[in-house]
């Protein structure tokens, strides 16, 4: 709080009318005590918050200063009740209201001496109203500066800070918010839609039920610059109510997330990339070709055959034996743990798919237990060539040539 001189309040009062106030003290309370809760039921306003049970504590400072002479014990009692937390949980219009019932209960009193003739009734009135324009002066000051505060610190955000009136209409917006949209001073009056494309339109109207309904809403919204370009706005709303309780204004703390969208994108593109690259490269070292001569390839197979590996098996045999002009492709399932008759099939439409590109595939690695499986299956290898060992198979391949 802002201190101020004990000069600005004159000090004339006599004894006799410190001693009157001291007399009405306990009924000025009262009044003040009565008047309190009158307005906070009539007016639905919350003054218990200004401490409705400390009525003769509040009144104490004003009394002191009477009897010493002079204001600094009302100065001294403001900068400590009213600081930065107090002005935070109570409104300006609350606390004045307050300060007005102190005025007029205390107002009465003086009055009433006055008119029974006590000595020094008149210059001790007007100590006493000066006493209370001196606090009245203090308290405003103070939520001033924090209002000063509030709006440095809107007018430097980097974030588009703007307040709409009911109907929508923009009533304020800081700097970075006229920078943002590139309307500048113009903005000030346009209404909330103006900033928006045609096709965002409902879509402010689902935020704006949002908020009536829950009084806050968060997301992103995509706004339109007075040159036509549009930017993605990550963006916080909520409803600001006045002293009544009611809704008076919607405000909006917007910030450009365009660059870091286009970030996004960009790093989700590489990572689709680098996945796809790894992927490829999982399904050559998956489905490797080995090429023995200049007409003889081997694919020696390992692990179990799902799916997915099994088309790469075909894609993959096809590839190699067209780019190598082989004659003879060797499929190796010495590694495949478990040969059931998706296996079985895979090796068959690999052998027929190999056969249309003018290449004999021969299947190698056949063990005694496979061998069984397959009969147990009933799989029909056809004209699929077979051997027990891949050395076997490598030798009737090169000796076929």
């Amino acid at each position: 709080m802002v201190s101020l001189s004990p000069d600005a309040v004159a000090i004339a009062t006599s004894h006799d009318f410190i001693q009157f106030l001291n007399e009405q003290r306990p009924a000025i309370a009262q009044h003040i005590h009565t008047r309190l809760h009158e307005v906070a039921e009539a007016h639905h306003l919350p003054l218990e918050a200004c401490a409705l049970a400390a009525v003769d504590h509040m009144l104490g400072p004003y009394y002191a200063a009477l009897v010493a002479q002079d204001p600094q014990p009302v100065i001294e009692w403001l900068q400590r009740g009213i600081g930065a937390s107090f002005i935070q949980q109570v409104s300006l219009v609350d606390l004045l209201g307050v300060s007005f019932i102190y005025r007029s209960c205390m107002l009465d009193s003086c009055l009433a001496g006055i008119a029974s003739g006590v000595s020094g009734a008149v210059a001790g009135t007007q100590q006493l109203m000066g006493l209370f324009n001196l606090s009245t002066q203090h308290i405003s000051q103070g939520y001033q500066t924090q209002l000063d505060l509030f709006q440095t610190i809107a007018e430097y955000a980097p974030d588009g800070i703007g307040v709409a009136a009911l109907d929508g209409s923009i009533t304020y917006a800081n700097p970075a918010l006229r920078t943002l949209t590139g309307y500048g001073d113009e903005v000030i009056g346009m209404r909330v839609a103006d900033l928006l494309p045609a096709n965002g339109h409902q879509e402010l109207a689902d935020v704006r039920a949002s908020v009536e309904q829950t009084g806050r809403w968060q997301g992103q919204l995509t706004y339109q610059r007075r040159d036509s370009s549009t930017f993605r706005g990550d963006v916080s709303s909520y409803v600001l109510f006045n002293a009544q309780k009611q809704v008076q204004a919607t405000v909006a703390v917007i910030r450009d997330i365009t660059a870091q969208l286009t970030d996004q994108a960009e790093r989700q593109q590489l990572q689709e990339q680098v996945i796809e690259a790894q992927r490829a490269t999982l399904a050559e070292l998956s489905t490797p070709l080995i090429p023995i001569s200049d007409h003889v390839m081997v694919m020696p197979l390992i692990g179990s055959i799902d799916s997915a590996r099994a088309s790469q098996i075909v894609e993959r045999l096809l590839e190699g034996v067209v780019e190598a002009h082989a004659t003879t492709a060797i499929i190796d399932i010495t590694g495949v743990p478990v040969v059931d008759t998706q296996v079985a099939q895979t090796l068959l439409r690999a052998a027929q798919a190999a056969s249309l590109v003018g290449a004999r595939t021969v299947l190698t690695g056949i063990r005694p237990e496979v061998a069984q499986t397959l009969v147990g299956l009933g799989v029909n290898m056809g004209e699929l060539v077979t051997r027990s060992t891949l050395q076997s198979g490598i030798a009737y391949a090169l000796k076929r040539g």
